[in-house]
């Protein structure tokens, strides 16, 4: 009960002037500063004040739901009722209660021709009745009322309805304190749950770094028990003392700049061997956004690490293996096809055709891979000049002008090109505008056309291949620029590829400092961009 309440209960019994002035104000006061272990004591306590008080011999805390009525607690002079005992709303006098929305009263049931035929007056001959609304989060979830089967000597007053009211407000709130708890309860438990669960290690430590609790996966990562870490600083499972201030100075610290994305690390196990663990940190805050403490995640990605390593290996031999005798067999083929021996026709020159097409793409799907080796170790350097942009542009549809025509689709720049030179690898961006366009070709119907364009923007120059396919499906629109990406292995079958040549493309844009991306186009199609700076992070080569 509130003191406010309080107080305005004790102004209208001063008002009032009523003879039993102090008892009153005694059960207010006790009432007010009276605390209690369980919701049943309080309900105990509640019922028997009131009935001590009002002079009435039952008193029951209920809970309504729908058209049901149910006896929460109770406390009777009377044998008979007993919690849990169900009725019809509309049997008991409590559904004018839930009616009015507040407290309801009746000194003399037998002097009001309308309730003279009420169940509860014929069935159990209550005379006198008072009850308020307990309402639960805003909401009425039953009534507590008190009652007799004599009718009131003195009427209902002003301070009955009140500390009825109060004791109803009382309840109410203990209802939804138990509610919270229980919710509480849970949250903690699923937590609890999903924290231990977990196989990568976690840890929950204060503003102070120090480590309160761990779950049972720190063991196998680290090698501490969870009891054997706790109240340490989280200082000792990183591999040395730098990392552990840069970490603090980055993320966790007051004015941290970087927060919540994932992030490699050194960590040190128990017996001093080093690993790296993939690491999200989380700031946990309190409810006004007060510091409480860190939730920290550590994935021991040592094998995946080595995993890699042994597939970029394995990537980089057998693609280096492959170069060589595959530039002697293009070579070859290319001498025959150029008539550098006894000219050959009809059938022989359409399978040493064929055989061409298939050594060049077999080698571009080898410089790919060699790419995608030297991106991932970050060994692939730009040789940066001037370059003029109509040469890029030129040379892009020049080189593709064969294999537009293979597809029967038209092959066109649009618009003037930009008499300016930008600062880039020349053969890196025409092998970027060459995916998009060989792409774009693909994708295009029969009989349409692929354009290319290029436009100066305020930074630099913005390069454009737009085509009439069937646009990007919703499902790779995130994925788009990943690796082995493509619509499905049909278009791999159908259209050739490797899935790697936006990932390159990207790649090979970042580098100069650029950014890459596409849209829909107006009445259907795609168009693939990419802008390059007037200013790369390279030196001229």
């Amino acid at each position: 009960m509130s003191r406010s309440a309080t107080a305005r209960a004790t102004l209208s019994l001063v008002r009032e002037g009523e003879p039993a002035l102090a008892r009153r104000l005694r059960a207010l006061n006790e009432l007010a500063l009276t605390r209690y272990t369980s919701f049943s004591e309080l309900c105990e306590d509640h019922l028997r004040r009131g009935c001590e008080i009002l002079g009435l011999e039952t008193g029951i805390v209920s809970e309504v739901r729908g058209n049901r009525y149910e006896v929460v607690a109770v406390a009777s002079s009377l044998d008979g009722l007993v919690p849990g005992d169900e009725f019809d709303l509309g049997a008991t006098y409590c559904a004018a209660v839930l009616q009015s929305g507040g407290t309801v009263a009746y000194d003399e049931v037998g002097a009001i021709e309308a309730l003279r035929t009420h169940p509860v007056y014929v069935n159990m001959g209550l005379e006198s009745y008072i009850a308020a609304p307990i309402r639960v989060f805003g909401r009425i979830n039953g009534t507590l009322n008190f009652s007799d089967r004599c009718p009131r000597r003195r009427p209902f007053e002003s301070w009955d309805h009140e500390l009825v009211a109060l004791m109803a407000v009382s309840i109410g709130r203990a209802i939804e304190r138990e509610q919270e708890q229980r919710e509480l309860e849970k949250q903690r438990a699923l937590f609890a749950a999903i924290f231990d669960a977990l196989p990568d290690a976690m840890v929950l430590a204060d503003e102070h770094r120090e480590i309160f609790q761990a779950n049972p996966a720190l063991e196998r990562v680290f090698g501490y028990a969870p009891d054997e870490i706790l109240g340490k600083k989280t200082r000792v499972l990183y591999g040395d003392p730098d990392s552990y201030e840069r970490a603090g100075r980055e993320r966790y610290n007051a004015g941290a700049t970087v927060e919540n994305a994932p992030y490699l690390m050194e960590y040190r196990r128990k017996d001093g061997t080093v690993f790296p663990g993939e690491t999200v940190g989380v700031k946990v805050c309190g409810p006004d956004g007060e510091l409480l403490g860190f939730l920290g995640h550590v994935r021991d990605v040592s094998e995946r690490q080595e995993a890699e390593r042994m597939k970029d290996e394995l990537l980089s031999t057998v693609s280096h293996e492959l170069r060589t005798p595959l530039t002697s067999i293009r070579g070859s083929l290319g001498l025959v096809a150029a008539g550098a021996v006894p000219k050959i026709e009809g059938r022989a020159a359409e399978l040493v055709a064929m055989a061409m097409r298939n050594a060049e793409r077999l080698e571009s799907l080898v410089n790919d891979l060699l790419d995608v080796e030297k991106l991932g170790g970050g060994r692939l350097s730009l040789a940066v000049d001037d370059v003029e942009v109509s040469e890029l542009v030129d040379g892009t549809v020049e080189a593709n002008h064969g294999f537009a025509k293979r597809f029967e689709v038209a092959l066109e720049i649009e618009g003037e090109t930009p008499s300016v030179a930008i600062p880039c690898d020349a053969g890196r961006v025409l092998q970027v505008l060459d995916n998009l366009v060989s792409n774009a070709i693909k994708y295009s119907p029969k009989g349409d056309r692929v354009v290319v364009r290029a436009a100066e923007t305020e930074g630099g120059v913005r390069f454009e291949v737009e085509d009439r396919g069937d646009g990007i499906p919703e499902a790779l629109r995130e994925r788009i620029f990943g690796r082995f990406i493509q619509a499905d292995s049909s278009d791999r079958r159908e259209k050739g590829g490797t899935g790697l040549g936006l990932y390159i493309a990207k790649s090979l844009v970042e580098l100069h400092g650029g950014d890459i991306g596409f849209g829909d186009r107006p009445g259907g199609g795609t168009i693939f961009w990419f802008e390059l700076p007037k200013k790369v992070p390279y030196r001229k080569a």
